[in-house]
């Protein structure tokens, strides 16, 4: 947490006036703060950490926030860029978007193949909204095209400052992979997991499961309306799997992310869909559910023997899955005529279902936690100090992005060649009345081969 609040950021100046211009109002505060600063060599953001050993940021602006606000930030040191444009270029397809890409050749070709759009939006980034040019994050993108821009015209003595961003490839499902050892859902989330068997190719659990419910869908006459591309309805609940979703909040995710698109969608087609989304889940990731339902039968026998569930990650921070009742007392409040009822502390009586429907989010967000921390801290014995992050997504400078990304990955191995999180909480057990098996992990899952996952982020 030191390291990282200490790292010097600067505003883009470049992406100010077109933040300015394009990101409505809301962003107007933002705009303000980003305006004081814009002549400043360099300004931190403060960090916290919360009780799951979570990175929180604690000002409201900050490189954690939506695709505009994001744009603004650049590291305050740079680097000569040297040979590794190909990261800008990265950043650049990354922004946009590659539809089905699945190596990283695709995303080369994919610039080359748009060049000309390319030093268009260079020369006039405000194309971007004023023409047909559909980038996933818009302000991103022009951000990483101006750099990349200035990249190629002044060469490799280029001094850069921009964030090449890499995002983890459904991050949670790899962590569930890692702790039931799960070799067939590490494939599915790109994880190297066997010596003799590895992935050539991208793989997009998010499009598969897309692809299965609409063949699901097809054989079921009350589910006609259901016509469009649903990976991006999908994604959400999928995504959130790893972190407890209910069947209630996956509704009401599917719901939010219809509204989002435009999807006026009856009642009973949500709940049809939601329903075909829970199946195809069950068929497809059957470890992920089992290691949810193995994780929330821990915390429940816990509760049934009085006691929470308690782990120290590796990286030596200790959680605790504890949710207790209120204290509550009543208080008047002449000056409105009412009378509240107001929380002060809490009594040591357990929310029962808070405690076993949050305990699988705890857990893999402490081991994604845990993840974070010893990755920038062997970063930091590298001397690589630029970095920012947002949980399972992080941002370094293009001539370091490549170490950084190979360090996290090895440290991924080493986090569960040494560390057998089932075992550390089934410990939580008292003596004599631990009746849950062991599961029995596949044997070919070898941890270290995970530091040879090459897609473990894009």
């Amino acid at each position: 947490m030191s390291a990282l609040q200490s790292v010097p950021l600067k505003i883009n100046p470049r992406m100010l006036p077109l933040v300015r211009e394009f990101a409505g109002d809301e962003y107007r505060r933002d705009v303000v703060i980003a305006e004081a600063l814009v002549n400043e060599p360099r300004f931190w953001n403060r960090i916290r950490c919360d009780w799951r050993g979570r990175l929180i940021q604690m000002s409201d602006f900050n490189y954690s926030r939506g695709d505009p606000v994001r744009s603004l930030f650049m590291f305050a040191n740079g680097k000569p860029l040297g040979t590794d444009i190909r990261w800008l270029e990265r950043a650049v397809a990354n922004a946009h978007g590659v539809p089905g890409a699945r190596t990283s050749a695709d995303y080369e070709r994919w610039v080359a193949d748009n060049h000309e759009m390319i030093k268009a939006v260079a020369a006039d980034p405000t194309r971007i909204w004023r023409s047909e040019i559909n980038a996933k994050e818009p302000f991103q993108f022009a951000a990483a095209v101006l750099e990349y821009a200035a990249a190629d015209t002044h060469g490799p003595e280029y001094i850069t400052h921009l964030p090449v961003w890499l995002d983890a490839s459904s991050n949670g499902l790899q962590h569930l992979a890692c702790m039931r050892r799960d070799i067939e859902l590490a494939s599915m989330v790109n994880l190297e997991v066997s010596a003799n068997k590895r992935n050539s190719v991208m793989r997009d659990v998010y499009q598969e499961l897309a692809g299965h419910v609409r063949l699901t869908l097809r054989a079921d006459d009350d589910a006609t309306f259901w016509r469009t591309d649903l990976r991006t309805i999908l994604k959400r609940p999928i995504m959130t799997l790893p972190y407890g979703v209910t069947k209630r909040g996956m509704l009401e995710q599917i719901r939010e992310s219809c509204k989002e698109l435009g999807i006026n969608a009856p009642f009973s087609a949500l709940v049809r869909l939601r329903d075909h989304v829970w199946r195809a889940i069950e068929e497809k990731l059957p470890g992920a559910m089992w290691t949810r339902k193995y994780i929330q039968d821990i915390a429940r026998r816990c509760l049934e023997h009085g006691t929470f569930m308690e782990w120290t990650t590796l990286a030596g921070f200790p959680v605790a899955n504890r949710y207790t009742t209120s204290e509550t007392r009543r208080v008047r409040l002449p000056f409105l005529g009412q009378v509240v009822t107001v929380a002060d502390g809490y009594t040591n009586e357990p929310l029962k279902r808070k405690t076993i429907n949050g305990v699988v989010a705890n857990v893999t967000h402490s081991m994604d936690a845990a993840h974070l921390a010893l990755s920038v801290l062997r970063a930091l014995e590298e001397g690589i100090t630029d970095i920012i992050t947002i949980h399972d997504c992080f941002g370094a400078l293009a001539p370091q992005v490549q170490r950084f990304a190979q360090i996290r990955r090895w440290e991924l191995a080493m986090h569960y060649n040494h560390y057998n999180t089932l075992a550390r909480l089934r410990d939580n057990l008292p003596p004599g009345t631990n009746d849950l098996p062991f599961p029995d992990f596949d044997p070919e899952f070898d941890a270290l081969s995970l530091g040879e996952s090459e897609y473990f982020d894009r």
